[in-house]
């Protein structure tokens, strides 16, 4: 119950994010990796249970029971954890990566979603705005101070404002479901997204050398080695002890105890192959994380630029611009009442203010999905 109310009441982007990472699917299905790797080292370093044989003839010994064992005394078992150890720490990272990419996707999401909500509360006020005009003009009309077009062309406009309101409600419950798909939980409401400065470039690219994905590809290199150091272990012999117990029955019943020794000799192959795929394959992950950081500058330098350029555009249009728009309109709307501005002049004082309306959320919108494509760049919040 408490939990539902929690829900209920409008989420910030941090609530939004914290949400995410307790119930996204895909992120608890990546950090379920780590738990998996963790058994793989458990399993990596258990031995190998012991092989019992029996044989019974008319030969003497007429009975023979065996007891063979396999003892990684030259480092097998040692290699096998620190190999299992190292996709430990490969899954961690993976984990890390998946969750940048889920806060930068909540950013995106959250702010769509708290935009298109934004439009249809503007759309809704529109058309009541345009429904008021519909009702003036047609008073004016009724008292011979409009024309019949006047009433045709405001009662038209006012049923233009009120489809794209319903548009504009149907694009913002697309936007919630979308969210709430990621989120893992129903949203009720959300607050307005915080609008942070980005930092300086060189600090942005400073920031993005730690990038979890370039974490990732270093673990990786360093998993590889650590196989290429199990496959040379690998042709280390693997001493397999025998206890034999017999039994005699020529000339009289007896009983002996024999022990041996075996293991594999490397004369025909050294394991060299394989030792070489892994040094190739960590020599990939170095070289992958190369192209990946001079990637992920790009990004950065792109996206910087981005949302200094939309929040540019956002001061504008949401400050001096949109108040002006406004007054112009109330001026209109004033003339046209005592007849002393054409209905032309209102809906066009209308269609301005929409306009910069509209203008104004978009440029929002777009400097906050540039501070995602900042965040993923990074693989960090900001």
């Amino acid at each position: 119950m408490l939990f539902a109310l929690l829900v209920a009441a409008p989420l910030s982007l941090g609530e939004a994010r914290a949400l995410a990472d307790r119930r996204n699917g895909g992120l608890l299905a990546t950090q379920a990796g780590i738990e998996v790797a963790r058994a793989g080292v458990e399993a990596a370093g258990q031995l190998v249970n012991p092989t019992l044989s029996a044989s019974y003839g008319k030969d003497d010994p007429k009975l023979q029971v065996g007891l063979d064992f396999k003892v990684p005394i030259f480092g097998q078992r040692g290699a096998a954890v620190a190999s299992a150890e190292a996709q430990v720490g490969v899954a961690e990272a993976d984990a890390l990566v998946e969750r940048a990419r889920l806060h930068a996707a909540v950013r995106r999401l959250y702010c769509a979603s708290w935009a298109a909500s934004e439009q249809a509360q503007l759309a809704e006020n529109a058309a009541r705005i345009a429904a008021e005009l519909a009702d003036m003009a047609a008073e004016r009309f009724r008292t011979g101070s409009a024309a019949q077009i006047e009433v045709e062309q405001s009662a038209l406009a006012s049923r233009r404002a009120q489809q794209d309101k319903l548009d504009r409600d149907a694009e913002a419950a697309a936007a919630r479901r979308e969210l709430e798909a990621t989120l893992g939980a129903p949203v009720d409401g959300l607050e307005p997204p915080p609008r942070p400065d980005a930092p300086a470039e060189d600090e942005l690219l400073q920031r993005a050398r730690q990038h979890p994905e370039l974490q990732a590809l270093r673990r990786q290199e360093d998993a590889a080695l650590t196989r290429a150091d199990e496959e040379r272990a690998a042709i280390r012999p693997l001493p397999i002890l025998s206890i034999i117990a017999q039994r005699y029955e020529d000339p009289a019943v007896s009983f002996g105890l024999r022990g041996g020794i075996a293991f594999d000799l490397p004369l025909l192959s050294l394991n060299r192959g394989r030792v070489h795929e892994q040094e190739q394959t960590a020599n990939r992950a170095e070289v992958q994380a190369r192209a990946t950081l001079q990637r992920l500058t790009g990004q950065v330098r792109a996206a910087r630029a981005r949302w200094a350029a939309a929040s540019a555009r956002a001061t504008f249009y949401g400050g001096a611009f949109l108040q002006s728009a406004r007054r112009i309109l109330e001026m209109a709307r004033a003339g046209y009442r005592i007849g002393r501005t054409s209905l032309i002049t209102v809906l066009q004082a209308q269609s301005d203010l929409s306009s910069a309306n509209s203008r104004a959320l978009d440029a929002t919108l777009e400097a906050q999905k540039a501070l995602a494509d900042l965040e993923e760049a990074i693989g960090a919040d900001l």
